[in-house]
């Protein structure tokens, strides 16, 4: 049988560290925080964290325990801050008429 957590462990990883990009990116070009894409790389961070940990890659320590569920928490606070700010970015008017 083919061991795929490691697989898995790539692909959360991918996913995180191309979310983390985005951020970066947006908030360099354009000054605005992009609170889902912080939210999916803070969760993916503490998903590899978890899944090192249940595969044995890492040893399961309490800090790593607590850094995985501060992440989950902290992340699921940037989704309250943008949907409470979901309404309040300024529109740029269309001049297209």
């Amino acid at each position: 049988m083919v061991d795929t957590a490691l697989l898995w462990i790539g692909l959360t990883a991918s996913l995180g560290v191309g979310s983390l990009g985005y951020f970066v990116r947006t908030y360099k070009k354009s000054s605005e925080l992009e609170y889902r894409a912080l939210a999916v790389a803070l969760l993916c961070g503490s998903g590899v964290i978890e899944l090192s940990m249940a595969n044995g890659n890492i040893p399961a320590t309490r800090l790593l325990s607590l850094v995985s569920g501060l992440s989950s928490v902290v992340a699921i606070g940037v989704v309250v801050v943008a949907i409470w700010t979901r309404g309040t970015h300024p529109t740029v008017p269309n001049n297209d008429t």
